[in-house]
């Protein structure tokens, strides 16, 4: 049987796909197909409405892999950079501690005071590798408004990507997130 697919390239997200990967490729990414508006003489047209929709669920997907990467704080010292999970409840860790090293501050909680949250121990974050970080109150409140802050941009820049026609093709390029330390 004689091969019938067009020759087609098409270029999406930075990486090249040809007719033949685009027609046998997981019903997940099979999507992608669903923005095709026409295909004649191996060229393809996109329908820039489809197109944007999948392209704005792409940018959502990268915007979760950033904010589940893990978020980096230098604390300094012997301590250095160091990375927190960030995942769902990690996040509601971290406002939870945000919450309670405020109110700590606010009832006069001394810098160096680790135990702020607990007379009986001192206060310490489990980091991505295990590390145990100690913090008193003003550096767990820090640390804290530094990592909600960091979700907050990068829900905001995948808000702006989605709002660009044409959603660029390297939208997962560093360029277009904020930084994590």
């Amino acid at each position: 049987m004689a091969n019938t697919s067009p020759n087609v390239n098409v270029n999406i997200g930075g990486q090249s796909y040809s007719y033949e990967e685009l027609s046998n490729v997981t019903p997940e990414f099979r999507k992608f197909r669903d923005a095709w508006a026409d295909v004649e003489g191996g060229v393809v047209t996109l329908d820039p409405v489809k197109l944007h929709a999948l392209m704005s669920k792409w940018v959502n997907e990268e915007r979760h892999k950033r904010l589940t990467n893990g978020f980096s704080y230098d604390f300094g010292g012997d301590i250095g950079v160091q990375t927190a999970d960030t995942d769902e409840g990690s996040h509601l860790n971290i406002l939870a501690t945000n919450v309670m090293a405020f109110q700590a501050i606010s009832v006069g909680a001394a810098q160096g005071d680790f135990r702020w949250q607990d007379p009986t121990a001192d206060f310490e974050w489990i980091m991505s590798d295990n590390t145990r970080v100690p913090m008193d109150a003003q550096t767990a409140y820090d640390w804290s408004q530094k990592a909600m802050m960091y979700k907050k941009e990068v829900i905001f820049a995948a808000n702006e990507l989605k709002k660009l026609d044409p959603i660029p093709d390297d939208y997962a390029n560093n360029s277009y997130w904020p930084s994590n330390p």
